[in-house]
């Protein structure tokens, strides 16, 4: 280990601290703290700080992106989102269609080549999932319904920015023929169809199967296989890591052993992530931010008015009330690691007169841009309710009711509407027979579970009052008991305290 690691080591430790004494989102002080590190500084040169090294961080900063979204599937809900129809889909194209438009022509007013205001469009059009969900978590409002419906969105903008690497490459290279185009979507249709298939179907049966062995050193290694085994098959497929982390958390989200997979990986989760951050404060180059802070200006102003503006109309017309959308498309207002992917592919991509898509200048541009964008994604989610307020007194009251109602379509008994639904629904019920945690549905969005509290999990030592109050609950309980004790909810003593081996039945209100 040489001094400068250990220097980024103590930066990092430094301004966290003093962020938060001053209240203020950490993922802000990990920029910062990169920032300070970079190999751009005149203090850290002379310490011997190179680009190689910053490159190494970007590496290990890779592994942050992967766990971050190993993290987000493991809370994440496939099955909630089939449920969720179309509207999740509505939304992800409308917003990426607008800002791919208005990075065009954005691109177009700053004088760059048609076909770099192409790839300006795309790189404008995605939102960072990992930023926003870590953004969520520091402000505490992991749990509210609002950031279910988000996250929904990015998840389906990271699977249509793959089929737009593509399109954006070929479209470089002059390619008319749509069978590459059609044929990536293909491989991805199917990769996440086999994975989810033979994830659910035998990863179940595989944890209950050691689970009167498994400690939590051979959970966390074999969890982090998984993960690295779907990272690297993904990767392998032309897909991204961090997509094929997801999609492997999101499997093992239906095992009984996800809580105890959360908990065994979260500080895997936030070293990695804390490195990935100050990876990317390093990128920034004071030099570009001085020779370029025109377009950077433009580009940021872009990109936070855009995503406020054409995100709320997304979730509006994907069904959300006005509050709920105001919040979702401020959220948005950033760009990250897909931007930074699509400026390389534009780079690394020759077109037909030997020269690079893009004009290299582009990605430092794209870094400073990003990097911007996220520092103000934290301020950005906390001016939404003074917007949304803005807007109540602004709009006509007739409008304003109609706005604020939610508009999404369910069944009359709340069971799947069409086969692909009913089927979608039995795959994951199946996952769920396997661990002994068996949803019974019973009216409109009403499930009776059972379930076995084990050692670690999230009932595990907690009182009834406490797992009623807890924001990480599955469930929005409307009762839950001791499994076989007939008495009337009220009844149960709200000091009853779980434990490893109880068989509690849930009877519960799911959230979507």
């Amino acid at each position: 280990m040489s001094i400068v690691e250990v220097l980024i080591l103590f930066l990092a430790a430094f301004v966290l601290v003093t962020f938060k004494k001053l209240g203020q989102p950490l993922v802000l002080g990990y920029l910062v703290a990169g920032f300070l590190a970079s190999p751009h500084m005149p203090y850290m040169q002379a310490l011997g700080m190179t680009e190689h090294m910053a490159h190494e961080s970007e590496e290990l900063g890779a592994f942050g992106v992967m766990f971050i979204m190993f993290g987000l599937g493991l809370e994440f809900s496939f099955k909630k989102l089939g449920k969720m129809g179309a509207a999740p889909i509505v939304t992800a194209l409308f917003i990426i269609l607008c800002m791919m438009g208005l990075g065009y022509v954005m691109g177009m007013l700053m004088g760059f080549s048609e076909m770099n205001c192409i790839f300006l469009g795309g790189m404008l059009s995605m939102s960072s999932t990992a930023i926003i969900n870590k953004a969520f978590g520091e402000l505490g409002l992991s749990g509210q319904p609002f950031t279910s419906k988000v996250m929904s969105v990015l998840i389906l903008e990271d699977i249509i920015a793959i089929v737009l690497l593509v399109m954006l490459s070929a479209t470089a290279r002059g390619v008319s023929d749509m069978g590459e185009i059609l044929g990536t979507v293909m491989q991805l249709g199917i990769f996440v169809a086999v994975s989810l298939i033979v994830g659910l179907l035998v990863l179940p049966t595989f944890f209950r199967l050691i689970r009167r062995m498994v400690n939590e050193e051979m959970l966390l290694l074999i969890s982090v296989a998984l993960l690295m085994g779907m990272s690297f098959l993904a990767d392998s497929l032309g897909f991204s890591t961090a997509f094929g982390a997801f999609i492997m958390g999101s499997i093992l989200a239906e095992t009984l052993e996800s809580h105890r997979i959360e908990q065994v990986t979260l500080p895997l989760k936030n070293y990695f992530g804390a490195v990935f951050f100050v990876s990317v404060g390093m990128m920034v180059n004071v030099d570009t931010l001085v020779t370029y802070w025109q377009p950077i200006v433009i580009l940021v102003l872009t990109i936070m008015v855009g995503q406020a503006v054409f995100g709320t109309l997304g979730y509006l017309i994907g069904g959300q009330p006005l509050h709920s959308a105001v919040r979702s498309g401020f959220a948005m207002a950033q760009i990250g690691e897909f931007s930074f992917i699509i400026a390389g592919v534009g780079i690394n991509t020759i077109t037909a007169g030997g020269a690079s898509a893009i004009n290299p200048e582009l990605y430092p541009i794209i870094v400073a841009t990003s990097v911007i964008t996220t520092f103000f994604t934290p301020y950005m989610i906390k001016g939404a309710d003074p917007a949304y307020r803005l807007l109540s007194g602004v709009l006509p009251q007739s409008l304003l009711d109609k706005l604020s109602n939610e508009k999404t379509a369910k069944s009359a008994d709340g069971e799947p509407t069409t086969a692909f639904a009913r089927f979608w629904d039995r795959l994951f019920t199946h996952a769920k027979m396997e661990t002994g945690n068996l949803p019974r549905h019973c009216g409109h969005d009403i499930a009776v579970s059972e379930l076995l509290v084990t050692e670690g999990d999230l009932y595990d030592g907690k009182t009834l009052r406490e797992v009623l109050a807890m924001e990480a609950n599955p469930f929005h309980p409307i009762g839950l008991t001791p499994a076989g004790n007939i008495k009337a909810f009220e009844e149960i003593a709200p000091d009853y305290v779980f434990r490893p081996g109880d068989h509690v039945r849930a009877v519960a209100k799911e959230m979507m």
